[in-house]
């Protein structure tokens, strides 16, 4: 982690996007991830008001990462973390210590985010616990939540909800942009 934030972070101005996906669009009752459109209308806002150096991003979805570094080339950064295309990565044992591992690059996404500039994402325990690691550390950070609200506790309303939303325009009820 020191490593990474030495040459990834010092005396940058980094954002942070924690970019849940998978798991998180189907949990019952947790926050409804943000989508990509909505992703990069913040990061185009925080480019835009800011001068941002680095944009740290924290996705278990190797899809969502592929889009972003297409779009912002010389800015995405990203730790070396397990990431897969539509499979969920805590049920898929691919290397020995598999849960152990991702439970240590969770931890240090998290500390990183906590030494980043800006923060976007959907409230999680992630960001949250990177707010007190960041409050301990007496980093000023701003924390931006994308709010889409809480998933369904209904089995089937809950597995099609995301997707749902996620096709629908925002004065029908699907998510807003903006």
């Amino acid at each position: 982690e020191k490593k990474f934030y030495l040459k990834n972070f010092n005396n940058k101005i980094v954002l942070g996007v924690l970019f849940r996906g998978q798991d998180q669009k189907y949990s019952p009752g947790h926050y409804l991830p943000p989508s990509v459109k909505q992703i990069i209308y913040k990061i185009d806002t925080y480019l835009k008001k800011y001068n941002i150096d680095k944009i740290f991003i924290v996705t278990e979805e190797q899809k969502y990462l592929d889009v972003l570094k297409k779009k912002y080339p010389n800015k995405i950064i990203f730790y070396n973390s397990l990431r897969s295309y539509n499979t969920n990565r805590y049920y898929f044992y691919s290397r020995k210590n598999h849960r152990y591992l991702l439970g240590k690059e969770i931890l240090i996404e998290m500390l990183l985010l906590s030494k980043c500039d800006y923060v976007v994402g959907t409230n999680t325990n992630v960001i949250e616990t990177a707010k007190l690691f960041s409050l301990v550390n007496n980093n000023r950070i701003q924390f931006d939540y994308i709010n889409n609200g809480l998933n369904s506790k209904n089995p089937f309303i809950r597995r099609w909800l995301w997707d749902f939303k996620n096709i629908l325009p925002s004065y029908l009820g699907g998510f807003k942009t903006k």
